[in-house]
């Protein structure tokens, strides 16, 4: 019994964890203008696998995620935002644009997030993380209702059953004017022995997002 919930917590957890910024976008390096609102939604479909050391216990992971997210332009080339997943991990981040404007041809920007998950079960906590991530972002936007862009990005996360990192990067191509579509394919490769390098493709849409 003791090792069903182990297994299941472990599931769990990967279910979660797809939907961490470390493996999801939804956005070129353009900042939500100051003041406005922007919202995203949108299916991940990971590919990725966790040995569990000293347990006998291998589970691969190949079943969608949901993945909702919302950003906010604090301050001219700023903005905020904050986003949660199936099960119940949440997180926020900060964007600053550096390079390019809203209507720029090329744009370019750095963040930081971090991400936090906790597994109960039995009414213990079997399992905490928390993900530290840096992105960067660079796009190009050949017309207003194309971006195309590549966010490189490095997550260290810390976590009960093991620290370890993930060194990668997030590309896609948003199509659309205010409301557009998503479609982005992420690969992150894992400094730790027991987590695979996993590739993940996202669909989704956003409104008043960049």
């Amino acid at each position: 019994m003791r090792k069903f919930i182990i297994a299941f917590g472990i599931i769990l957890y990967l279910v979660s964890m797809q939907s961490c910024v470390s493996t999801t976008a939804f956005q070129t390096a353009r900042v939500t203008e100051a003041g406005d609102y922007g919202y995203s939604g949108g299916i991940l479909l990971p590919n990725y696998s966790y040995e569990g050391s000293g347990e006998d216990l291998k589970t691969d992971y190949e079943f969608p995620a949901v993945d909702l997210r919302a950003r906010y332009g604090l301050i001219n080339n700023l903005d905020v935002g904050g986003h949660i997943s199936l099960i119940g991990s949440s997180g926020l981040d900060v964007k600053y644009q550096y390079y390019g404007d809203s209507e720029s041809l090329l744009a370019a920007a750095a963040g930081f997030d971090i991400s936090y998950l906790s597994i109960d079960t039995n009414g213990e906590t079997a399992y905490q993380s928390i993900d530290y991530t840096i992105p960067l972002y660079f796009s190009i936007h050949p017309s207003e209702f194309l971006g195309i862009y590549l966010s490189p990005r490095y997550s260290y996360r810390n976590i009960s059953i093991g620290n370890g990192s993930f060194i990668g990067a997030v590309g896609g191509v948003r199509i659309g004017k205010r409301v557009a579509g998503f479609v982005e394919y992420a690969f992150m490769a894992s400094t730790n022995n027991n987590w695979s390098d996993h590739t993940q493709l996202n669909i989704g849409i956003g409104v008043g997002i960049n």
